[in-house]
């Protein structure tokens, strides 16, 4: 059924249907624990476009005109070894996500759209003991992404294949008992290829690191402290979209280049019985920053085209939460947040 709106009148081809299935199996052993997971998901979502509103003359529950079709599919295993005192995680994925955009029979083209994206991913981690006081996880990531179009005038996202590899550290120690520390440093490697007309190969490296640190001051008082240095490649969309998403034109850009952030941030945290104070602010130094924004251009059909771009920005902030248990069935809470984001000329950040 469509939606009925606060007066009185119904919102045409709101309707949706879904269907959906979750299924799991488990094995617990002295080796480790077992998990293999399947979801099924089946949505139809109607479009409330121009188009779709004079062809709408009942309010059921069927798509008929104007919906997008989607498919997902994801098999998962997560698993658990234990090699005595040390410990491993493997997990893996497979997920095929089908999208297709539906318009109406009488058009040339029924389905305008039609993509499949799958993605294969996995994870390798190890716990391993790095003396009385620390702990020592290592491991590796990766993942293999492909869309794929198939026979449909409108490909937004040209028929591509994303690999990633990542390799990770992270300890974690206590040199005393008021003082946690952390540290961890991880590199990422990424290959783009496109298989369109303006074909595509891009690669990407770098690496990240961080390090923090909690002080128990008292038993109701802590403060924390991070600081934390790491980088973000452009992805599909941002790189090579073209073509209409909602009620505009978005163009991706092939220039992108991998942003890069220096983020501190300084929190304070008191704790009682009855008061819950908590105060926190950061800076996030943001080299290559990549967005979206307006352009002043316009598509034949009258959609104002949005471009990706990126210039070096700033985003900043604080944060303050007050909670006090006023009574045994009276809580009152209070929070305050700022935040700004700006780029490197003082213009805000578009969103």
């Amino acid at each position: 059924m469509d939606y009925t709106q606060g007066n009185g009148t119904v919102a045409p081809n709101t309707r949706f249907n879904e269907y959906s299935l979750k299924t799991q199996l488990g094995l617990n052993s002295k080796l480790g624990l077992f998990r293999l997971y399947y979801d099924y998901n089946q949505p139809k979502y109607g479009l409330l476009v121009d188009a779709a509103v004079p062809l709408i003359t009942a309010n059921s529950r069927e798509n008929e005109v104007w919906y997008q079709n989607l498919n997902s599919h994801l098999l998962s295993t997560r698993n658990t070894l234990f090699f005595g005192p040390v410990k491993v995680d493997v997990n893996g994925a497979y997920q095929s996500n089908s999208r297709q955009l539906k318009t109406t029979p009488a058009s040339p083209f029924f389905t305008a759209a039609d993509m499949t994206l799958n993605t294969l991913s996995y994870e390798v981690k190890s716990y391993l003991p790095a003396g009385k006081l620390s702990d020592l996880i290592v491991g590796v990531q990766g993942a293999t992404v492909e869309n794929i179009n198939h026979e449909a005038p409108n490909q937004v996202i040209p028929d591509a294949k994303v690999n990633d590899l990542s390799l990770f550290s992270l300890i974690q120690s206590n040199p005393v008992d008021a003082l946690k520390i952390q540290a961890g440093a991880r590199y990422d490697f990424r290959n783009i290829t496109t298989f369109n007309d303006a074909a595509l190969n891009k690669h990407y490296g770098n690496i990240s690191a961080s390090t923090g640190a909690t002080y128990n001051v008292s038993d109701m008082i802590l403060v924390r402290t991070n600081f934390a240095s790491a980088y973000r490649t452009p992805n599909l969309a941002e790189l090579t979209q073209d073509g209409v998403h909602g009620t505009r034109y978005e163009q991706g850009n092939t220039e992108l280049q991998s942003q890069r952030n220096y983020e501190i941030d300084l929190s304070a945290h008191y704790h009682s019985d009855l008061i819950f104070l908590d105060v926190s602010v950061f800076n996030n130094r943001i080299n290559n920053y990549i967005y979206i924004a307006p352009t002043n251009e316009y598509t034949e059909n009258d959609l104002q085209i949005f471009r990706y771009s990126q210039s070096d920005a700033t985003i900043k902030g604080a944060e303050i939460t007050f909670n006090i248990q006023a009574a045994s069935q009276l809580q009152v809470e209070s929070s305050y947040s700022y935040l700004i984001g700006e780029r490197s000329t003082g213009d805000p950040l578009p969103y």
